[in-house]
């Protein structure tokens, strides 16, 4: 070296070395870890990058940890379901196989009872699925088990439903009804054992509790007379029954009045008709069908309207003396009150007079009238006798319908005996005496059953001024012996109080029981009751009580006179109320309809927005718009019991002086209160109004009279005479051990709601030794052209006329204030739905409820196959109807159709094959996802590494060639530290 270094080379040269053992220490991390840097510093241009892709790959991580999971779930969801689906084809393979075998087998009905229990009880296991603590099937509700059936063994199952007077709920609402209503919710509540129905204060209170509901009553049970009444128990609710405005149960009417008319929730008004007519279905819903055709086409399915303006008068109707007698309930004779027989007339029944052993028979045509009747039966005569040959009998219809029959044979001639199927309806059948005089002179007449009922004798509580209410009283009094009280239930007809006023003279019966003209006759004609004594002992009559006021009879009314009444005017508003159309029959034009418990709701709205009309006119339709002079404000409409109360703004116009009490009141704007309403109660700027009360059905029979189409059939071991299929024991018809007994024997049927099936026909239902037939304990099968009041039931007594069979019966209790109405549904879970994300872009449903209606539907038909015993009126062997019910119910769930009809109506569309469906691509998508996020996560572990790692190789050489150039910058350092001047100059 040939100079000397400076200090600042050196100080350069020091700085070089450092740097490259700078870089060393860099590149010997990178040769030991393969990563460029430590931290993110070292790669400061793409550390952004480096963390994205890093944040990205671990929500990747997490994604597919969440998958893992959720996969897990729905793998045990798939497992649990294969094992219902399993049970569920079991089940309805069994069923199949029983439908075509003996139904009738005990042993048979055994099993496949015990198999619909033991798929409940596999099924709950199914549902109650649980991983890592989580049930599968409750919906939000994770850690609640979401199936609890209250019995899992089949005697257990039916002492709860005994398929007769508790069954199992056959609609879904009912199956999985969970509500507690106390009176807070219903206010008081009554219970009426004669309409077998449960009544609330509060209008629409049981709108939420459908029909078939299974539910329990609390807190009825009070101390009247030192007896306990109670009502509380376990009920099933047979049905919804319709009311007026006036809370009284709609009935069967072939006219509710010329005058009706319906205003829609759209404020459109259907005015043409004509009489409507009022029918039950089978559900104890109402068909109404109109007397115009084609005039009900817009009331579809949904559509919410009011009736007004319907009216039923008494003892007045179109029917004329050429009324016909087949397929009518109306007829009369000579002038007198219009009669409703409530029974329907066929073409081919027969009226059989047999006198001095000739059998004389009038036959029942489509143009056959009442006059005919009377006409024939006075002019049969005696063909023993030469002629002229003498009448036999005289006939006549009294103004209360009643045909009676007396014998002219005088005291050496022959009773006549009265038979055939019109004998029985008109309640005419049995034995006419001859009387003590010569021939020609009337004996002791025979008096068919009084005949005002349906239409024309309507309920107690819509006749008189003021209407006669439930709980009045009418007393009888007959000389000095002591009154006679009636007292009036919601079903008290016009009828029934004839009756009772006439039953009360002995001199109106004859020995047998039936009624004669003597003593007490009751007719009514103009809407009047007019009472006449003729007991012809001198005894008087005093009618008192307020039924005898309302009606204008109070006083006493001397042997030989008559008293009539005030005239009642016409009842209106007997089928006025809120409905809704359940059903539209396009043939027929007919439409079925349930109570709307719509307007129960409170409502506030602009009042501006509400409409109001009145009744200018004579035809009491509102159609003149009443201006409310309101510009701002709300309107409310509020419930109190079963009256609604509409409250405008101040300010406005005077409604007092528009509306009075009784007027008709449309209101429009609204949307729950649109229709028409009679003023109850109005103000300066409110209007209050009745709605009609929605009532829950306990009753076994919806009332009826006269079903003449009904057949009762039931075992017996009586034999038929030989080549015959008939027996002088009994009456009816007997085949291969099944007696059948038709109108032919008991003339019409009659239904009450207390469980009393009642003879038009007295002693109809007695053997020849005067037994009981069908004797007590017996189950009887009554089928008709009609399912309503058809079924099986068993027999609990018979005195020959009535037949009380067993059912679940009320005791009359007023307005108890502490009531309480429980259901406990069998599913504990909710009905959230959960959703779960499996990456950034992709969310499944995965939620799954034990009460989807794909598993509802099967535990429904569990149910329905499993209740009853054998050998009672609920047990299968008695009904295999449900056998075909359970097997489409079961058919459904597995792969519903939506063509395919269901014996309890529409049902939803859930089924097993697409919640299999759900959790299969549920699945697929979990294993598309985790298969995207692997792809993409491999793709970003890529990226990063590029960024933040380095090759081993790459390092180590850098490290080896900044290595030796460190060992040589030393060298030359220390050369160069050894240069000196001292050194030089040697």
């Amino acid at each position: 070296m040939d100079r000397i270094s400076t200090y600042g080379a050196s100080q350069l040269y020091i700085s070089r070395i450092m740097q490259t053992q700078v870089r060393m220490q860099k590149e010997q991390l990178q040769s030991t870890t393969g990563y460029v840097t430590e931290d993110y510093s070292g790669i400061a241009l793409d550390a952004r990058t480096a963390i994205n892709l890093e944040n990205s790959t671990a929500l990747a991580d997490a994604f597919m940890a969440a998958n893992a999971s959720v996969q897990v779930r729905q793998n045990a969801a798939n497992t649990a379901l294969t094992a219902a689906q399993t049970s569920i084809n079991t089940l309805k393979n069994r069923l199949i196989s029983f439908a075509s075998g003996q139904m009738k087998d005990q042993t048979a009905i055994r099993d496949v009872q015990d198999v619909a229990m033991r798929t409940l009880t596999e099924l709950q296991s199914s549902l109650n699925t649980s991983v890592d603590g989580e049930y599968l099937f409750a919906g939000g509700r994770k850690d609640t088990m979401p199936v609890n059936f209250p019995v899992t063994k089949l005697a257990d199952f039916q002492k709860m439903f005994d398929g007769s007077m508790t069954t199992y709920p056959t609609l879904r609402g009912a199956d999985l009804l969970d509500i507690h209503l106390t009176n807070r919710d219903t206010g008081a509540v009554s219970f009426d054992s004669s309409s077998g129905l449960i009544i609330p204060a509060n209008a629409g209170a049981y709108a939420k509790v459908p029909s078939s509901s299974y539910v329990h009553v609390s807190g009825t049970a009070q101390i009247v007379g030192g007896v306990t009444v109670s009502n509380d128990g376990d009920l099933t609710i047979k049905g919804h029954a319709l009311s007026n405005t006036g809370r009284t149960p709609l009935v069967e009417t072939s006219d509710a009045g010329s005058g009706t008319f319906l205003t829609l929730s759209n404020g459109s008004v259907i005015n043409t008709t004509g009489a409507l007519s009022f029918s039950y279905d089978k559900d104890g819903q109402m068909v109404v069908s109109p007397a115009t055709g084609n005039s009900l086409t817009t009331m579809v399915p949904g559509t919410r309207f009011t009736i007004s303006g319907s009216d039923a008068t008494i003892a007045t109707t179109s029917a004329t003396d050429t009324t016909k007698l087949v397929g009518t309930n109306f007829y009369t004779y000579n002038g007198n009150a219009t009669s409703a027989t409530g029974l329907t007339i066929s073409r081919g029944d027969d009226l059989v007079l047999v006198n001095n052993n000739n059998t004389l028979t009038f036959t029942a045509t489509e143009t056959s009238t009442m006059a005919d009747v009377v006409n024939w039966i006075n002019a049969q005569v005696d063909s023993s006798v030469p002629a002229p040959s003498p009448a036999i009998a005289k006939a006549m219809v009294d103004n209360q319908g009643r045909l009676t029959i007396s014998n002219l044979n005088g005291s050496s001639g022959s009773p006549i005996s009265v038979r055939g199927a019109l004998s029985g309806v008109l309640g005419i059948g049995g034995t006419v005496p001859v009387g003590a005089g010569a021939v020609g002179s009337a004996g002791t007449p025979v008096v068919g059953t009084s005949l005002l009922t349906g239409a024309v004798a309507q309920t107690a509580t819509s006749l008189g001024t003021p209407p006669i209410a439930v709980g009045d009283t009418l007393t009888v009094q007959v000389g000095a012996a002591a009154p006679a009280t009636l007292t009036v239930t919601a079903n008290t007809t016009l009828t029934d109080i004839a009756r009772f006023i006439q039953l009360q003279d002995p001199s109106t019966r004859n020995a047998d029981g039936s009624l004669n003209t003597l003593g007490a006759q009751v007719g009514v004609s103009g809407g009047a009751m007019t009472v006449t004594n003729n007991n012809g002992s001198g005894n008087g009559y005093t009618l008192g009580g307020n039924v005898a006021a309302a009606l204008g009879l109070t006083g006493a009314i001397a042997d030989g006179a008559a008293t009539t009444g005030s005239a009642q005017p016409s009842l209106n508003g007997n089928y006025d109320g809120s409905f809704i159309v359940t059903k539209f029959d396009n043939v027929t034009g007919k439409m079925t309809i349930a109570n709307d418990t719509t307007p129960s709701q409170s409502e506030t709205l602009d009042a501006t927005a509400v409409t109001l009309k009145r009744d200018t006119g004579v035809d009491g339709i509102p159609d003149t718009i009443v201006p409310t002079g309101l510009t701002t404000g709300s309107a409310t409409f509020t419930l109190s019991g079963d009256t609604v109360t509409m409250t405008l703004p101040s300010g406005g116009t005077d409604l007092s002086t528009v509306y009075s009490v009784g007027q008709p009141v449309t209101i429009g704007g609204t949307d729950n209160h649109n229709g028409t309403y009679e003023v109850s109660a109005v103000t300066a700027n409110t209007i209050s109004y009745k709605i009609n009360t929605d009532m829950l059905r306990v009753g076994p029979f919806l009332a009826q009279s006269g079903r003449t189409d009904m057949k009762m059939s039931f075992s017996t071991t009586v034999k038929p005479l030989d080549t015959k299929d008939t027996s002088p024991d009994v009456p009816g018809t007997i085949s291969s051990g099944v007696a059948t007994l038709d109108q032919k024997v008991f003339g019409g049927l009659s239904f009450t709601s207390a469980g009393k099936i009642v003879s038009s026909v007295k002693d109809a239902l007695l053997d020849s030794k005067n037994m009981p037939y069908p004797p007590v304990g017996t189950l009887i099968t009554l089928k008709g052209d009609s399912d309503v009041n058809a079924g099986v039931y068993e027999v609990t007594a018979n005195d020959g006329t009535t037949l009380n069979i067993r059912c679940k019966t009320l005791k009359t209790e007023t307005a108890m204030p502490q009531t309480e109405m429980t259901a406990q549904s069998w599913y504990k879970g909710d009905t959230l739905s959960l959703n779960t994300s499996i990456n950034q872009t992709t969310t499944i449903e995965t939620s799954l409820t034990a009460s989807d209606s794909a598993f509802e539907k099967v535990i429904r038909a569990c149910g329905i196959i499993a209740q009853g015993a054998y050998g009672t009126a609920g047990g299968l062997d008695q009904h295999p109807e449900r056998v075909e019910q359970a097997i489409a119910l079961l058919k459904d769930a597995l792969s519903h159709s939506s063509t395919t009809p269901m014996p309890f109506g529409k049902e939803e569309a859930s089924d097993l094959d697409g919640l299999q469906k759900k959790v299969g691509l549920n699945l697929s998508a979990i294993q598309n996802s985790n298969t995207a996020l692997t792809q993409m996560k491999s793709f970003f572990v890529n990226r990063v590494s590029d960024i933040e790692q380095i090759s081993s190789t790459e390092a180590i050489t850098a490290l080896l060639a900044d290595s030796q150039a460190l060992q040589t910058s030393y060298q030359a350092l220390a050369k160069m530290q050894q240069m000196s001047l001292i050194n030089f100059l040697k």
